[in-house]
């Protein structure tokens, strides 16, 4: 019995071993994918690609990894399309963009029967170097109660020991590390040689002055915490890097009456992997805003029915369009002009021809800060999901599309089952967990197209572009299954929770405030009805 039981443990390791080195191709491909944005397509990375690519399809098939060498397969169909030396058009980035995420979810999905695959893909551990033992403790109870896995290094030896063996996502370093300004040495020792920094958080009992601020920057810093909120803070802005897998691709809008110059200014951004698409009717921009949800818009100061400056003004007074940014793109050289062009809206002024490096950085740079505003001034702060005003925003934005494209839509309202007992029974903190690791989940296990928002107090809603009742039912009762296995920490103990749902399907016509009347009044229905269930609202 003793000779089987070793057997299995030793096909068991097998296992395990070759499913490492199927998830180790994965990434790296997926890692190639990323650095386009830096190389840029050209043959050398077209060849990197391609060999990562057939590697992955390989070892996928070699080891049994079907899922993955479907994808791995579909990825080599679109790829072979492409020319090597020539950028390929948005259609096939975005294929290409969707089919690597693909990967990176089903590589770290976490119910994948495979135990080699409930790793995290690409997420990396947080290495936590606080010399403080309580402290310590508290940022790693922080950082795992939003799935992210962390590690105490407690001392110089076993932080380097640990980056030795791999690579973290983070680490969260005592600026005072076992001396005065210790963590800052250990990092800068720690970042020798390094290509790409290692972004390291430091933890200071007190305000850091501009000096430490700027001292801890030059070794890769992105930050300070010392007390609960600047904590909460590091968790989210990390939670988010662990779980985001592969960025998506920024979007821009080419607003241009020649199709010569969009077609020229896509091809340099394409090629940096920046999905476009242009409109030459500038007529129809906001139709193409609501369809395409751009970045950031590129438009051309001159045009047959307006100018540049008249465009960016409309835009700038609707409230829904006014935060997108807006680079103008002219042969007009007059500075004086260029500068009203500027006051009117734009952000920022590009004299034709430019040079394609200044045009990618400028993009990239604008998409970049774009996002991150979006995500502070559109998200909930606790769960970083959209705050009321702005899902309901989202909401209307969809039934326009949904209008235009006679396509289905559905909107799921989400209630936590007795949520206030839990509140009463363990504390905030522990109604505020249980509100993080569904807002979790719901990303998780939710399209990208899927839009979430947290609509206040113990209430989330989803909006299923493109989704029947039926299918959106599906879906609710697939997460609430999901939800109810969570265990959520509480002191000494884990508790679990559920939560109550209604659909309703869009009817052509409807108003956005009437369709969440009936969401809410199945919502209400399913708990009338015992809780923990989904009811569906018939039209």
């Amino acid at each position: 019995m003793k000779e089987i039981a070793d057997d299995k443990e030793r096909v068991k390791e097998l296992q395990m071993h070759f499913g490492r080195r199927v998830i180790s191709d994965a990434r790296a491909l997926v890692e190639q994918w990323f650095s386009l944005r830096e190389q840029h397509w050209q043959a050398d990375w077209y060849h990197q690609f391609s060999s990562k690519l057939q590697r992955l399809e390989k070892s996928a098939q070699r080891y049994e990894q079907p899922n993955l060498a479907r994808i791995a397969a579909d990825i080599r169909g679109i790829f072979e399309q492409c020319d090597m030396a020539r950028a390929p058009k948005s259609q096939m980035i975005a294929a290409l963009a969707d089919h690597i995420s693909q990967l990176t979810q089903v590589a770290a999905r976490h119910t994948d029967p495979n135990s080699t695959a409930k790793l995290a893909f690409i997420r990396q551990d947080v290495y936590v170097a606080i010399a403080d033992a309580e402290m310590a403790e508290s940022v790693l109870q922080q950082l795992e109660s939003f799935g992210i896995h962390a590690e105490i290094t407690a001392d110089p030896d076993s932080l380097q020991r640990a980056r030795a063996y791999r690579r973290p996502l983070a680490v969260v370093i005592d600026f005072n590390f076992f001396a005065h300004e210790g963590g800052l040495a250990l990092m800068e020792r720690l970042q020798h040689d390094q290509q790409r920094k290692i972004p390291a958080i430091f933890y200071l009992r007190e305000e850091p002055s501009m000096a430490q601020r700027l001292a801890a920057i030059r070794v890769g810093g992105q930050g300070f915490i010392n007390n609960d909120v600047s904590l909460m803070r590091t968790v989210e802005k990390l939670e988010r890097d662990a779980h985001s897998r592969v960025p998506d691709p920024y979007r821009v809008l080419i607003v241009d009456d020649s199709k010569t110059q969009s077609m020229h200014a896509a091809q340099i951004l394409n090629a940096v992997g920046i999905i476009t698409e242009a409109v030459f009717d500038p007529l129809t921009l906001f139709e193409h805003i609501d369809d395409f949800q751009p970045d950031m818009i590129l438009m051309d100061m001159y045009m047959p029915q307006c100018n540049g400056v008249e465009l960016a003004t409309v835009l700038r007074q609707l409230p829904q369009y006014d935060r997108i940014p807006i680079i103008f793109l002219s042969a007009e050289e007059d500075v004086a002009k260029q500068m009203a062009a500027m006051a009117e809206g734009g952000d920022d002024f590009l004299t034709k021809p430019v040079r394609p490096e200044i045009l990618v950085a400028t993009v990239q740079h604008r998409c970049k800060r774009n996002r991150a505003m979006r995500t502070w001034m559109e998200r909930d702060s606790l769960t970083g999901l959209y705050d009321h005003s702005h899902i309901l925003q989202r909401l209307q934005a969809e039934l326009h599309r949904a209008e235009r494209q006679k396509t289905h839509l559905s909107f799921a309202m989400i209630d936590l089952d007795k949520f206030k007992a839990v509140n009463d029974t363990y504390g905030h903190p522990a109604g505020d967990r249980v509100l993080k690791n569904l807002s979790l989940l719901l990303r998780q296990r939710l399209r990208k197209t899927d839009i979430i928002g947290r609509y206040g107090g113990e209430e989330f809603v989803v909006i299923l572009p493109e989704t029947d009742a039926e299918h959106a039912r599906q879906v609710m009762t697939e997460l609430l299954h999901a939800f109810k296995d969570v265990r959520h920490p509480v002191g000494e103990k884990d508790i679990q929770c559920s939560f109550s749902s209604g659909v309703a399907q869009w009817i052509p016509g409807e108003a956005a405030s009437d369709l969440s009347v009936r969401a809410d009044t199945a919502l209400y229905a399913a708990k009338e009805q015992g809780r923990s269930r989904v009811e569906v609202s018939q039209p």
